[in-house]
């Protein structure tokens, strides 16, 4: 895994992924998940080729938000993560 300097973005190198899912068990947000047909981990990319994740722009109902890392916010992350508008 690598961490883009600018965006901050992780990302998965599958390639150099091992299996060894050490990652999915210390991941404090329960981000990663082992794919066991490709013996490597997979978690979201935010869409690199959208300006808006997909999962965020066909939300029906608004319940996922996009927040960059630099996003000062007085909610808790439950209520965020729960969709509420600041």
């Amino acid at each position: 895994m690598s961490q883009d300097p600018v965006s901050g973005v992780v990302t998965v190198d599958s390639k150099r992924c091992v299996g060894c899912w050490t990652c999915v068990m210390v991941c404090p947000f329960g981000a990663i998940t082992p794919d066991v047909a490709e013996n490597a981990v997979v978690k979201c990319d935010l869409c690199p080729e959208r300006e808006i994740p997909a999962c965020v722009a066909g939300c029906p109902n608004g319940a996922l938000i996009l927040l960059d890392a630099t996003t000062e916010t007085s909610e808790t992350p439950t209520a965020v993560a729960a969709g509420e508008r600041m």
